[in-house]
Parts: C-alpha cells; structure tokens; sequence
C-alpha cells in the first residue's frame, strides 16, 4: 500500500469514526497524525494536508476549517455542508462515485 493511499484512508477513517461519535477531538488528533506522516515523507513541516470532497470540489478545505465547521452547532449551515460533504466521500468510497483527496502543500 503506498503512504499517499495509506494517508487518504487515514482520513477517511477518521471522517468515518467523527460519524459515528461526533468527536471533534478525535477527529483532529487522526488528522493531525496524518499530516505528520505527510510531514515526514516529504520531509517538510512547512506544508500541510488539505482536502477536495469529490472531483468536483472547487475548495481547498484545511483540517482547521473542518475542525471549525464540525465545533459549530449541528443546526448552523456550515456544519450541515460540512456533514452532507464528509457523508459524500464516505458514500462514495462504497459505490466509487466521489472519492476524498487528500493534497500536501
């Protein structure tokens, strides 16, 4: 299994593991251990990992974007568009649709 695979399912587990538990914690501690694994393959700390949810994701999303739209309250929009989007790539995983893509810069 190559390390950029390995890193993207990484993530996709800890979207799914937020899923289930809605911990926002966890959520960052796995993210921020796959930026690590990032750090050190490419042996830069001056980068960090960003997210596109499907092809068709114009964003470039950061973990601390997510972290902050998954703290607001589960009523407020940006956590709805946030969910709905990690829901996506979870989805999509299962039927190859959409897929989560994991970039180091």
């Amino acid at each position: 299994m190559s390390t950029e695979f390995a890193v993207t399912e990484h993530c996709l587990n800890a979207f799914k593991e937020f899923k289930a538990t809605l911990s926002t914690r966890e959520l960052s501690a796995k993210l921020m251990q796959a930026n690590k694994l990032c750090a050190e393959m490419y042996k830069s700390k001056n980068k960090s990992i960003w997210f596109k949810f499907g092809s068709d994701d114009t964003l470039a999303t950061t973990t601390g974007e997510i972290i902050h739209d998954l703290n607001l309250p589960q009523s407020h929009s940006n956590f709805k568009f946030m969910l709905e989007r990690i829901n996506m790539v979870i989805e999509g995983q299962k039927n190859r649709k959409e897929s989560l893509l994991v970039y180091f810069s």
